[in-house]
C-alpha cells in the first residue's frame, strides 16, 4: 500500500498532477480485474484495502497481472483517479457500500475504504511489476495518455 506521510510527497509537476513519492516515483494502486476497470470507468468509487494512507490527489490505477480475467487488460496502467478520502470500513454508509461493488456476504469488517472521484481511463500502458503488491513504479509520466473525453470540431 501507499504508506508515506503527506509531508514526504512532492508537489505534482506533471501534466496530470500525479502524486510522487520522495524519490520522484509515481504513486500507483494495483487492483485486480475486473475491479480495476470498474474503478476507472466510474462504476465503483470505493476500494477496500487493509491499510490506511495519508496520500491524497491523483494516482495511477493499474491492473494486476494476475488473475487473468477475460476481456480485461492485466498488468498495465489503465487510468487515473483522485484519492480524496480514506475512512475505516466500520464508518461506511449503505451508499458507500454500494460504491464498493462488494456483495453483502463478502463484505469485510476491518480495513479502510479508499474514496475516489474524477476517475479517467488511460490508454493501456503495459508494465511489469515484480509482484501484485507493488505500489510505486518508475513510470515515465509522459507515456501516460488519457482517452479523449470529448471531440471538439472547429470548422
Amino acid at each position: 500500500m501507499i504508506m508515506e506521510s503527506r509531508s514526504e510527497h512532492h508537489k505534482p509537476d506533471n501534466i496530470y498532477g500525479l502524486q510522487t513519492d520522495s524519490r520522484g516515483q509515481v504513486l500507483s494502486l494495483f487492483v485486480r480485474q475486473p475491479f480495476a476497470s470498474a474503478l476507472c470507468d466510474g462504476l465503483k468509487s470505493v476500494e477496500i484495502l487493509s491499510e490506511d494512507t495519508e496520500v491524497r490527489g491523483n494516482i495511477l490505477i493499474c491492473s494486476t497481472p494476475t488473475p487473468d480475467y477475460p476481456s480485461a487488460q492485466g498488468g498495465c496502467v489503465i487510468g487515473i483517479a483522485e484519492l480524496y478520502a480514506v475512512k475505516p470500513v466500520a464508518d461506511l454508509t449503505a451508499d458507500d457500500w454500494e460504491q464498493t461493488r462488494v456483495q453483502d456476504k463478502e463484505r469485510v469488517r476491518g480495513g479502510y475504504a479508499w474514496m475516489f472521484r474524477n476517475q479517467r481511463r488511460a490508454v493501456e500502458l503495459p508494465i511489469l511489476p515484480s509482484s501484485d503488491r507493488v505500489r510505486y513504479m518508475e513510470i515515465d509520466v509522459d507515456s501516460v495518455m488519457l482517452y479523449p473525453q470529448f471531440v471538439y470540431y472547429d470548422k
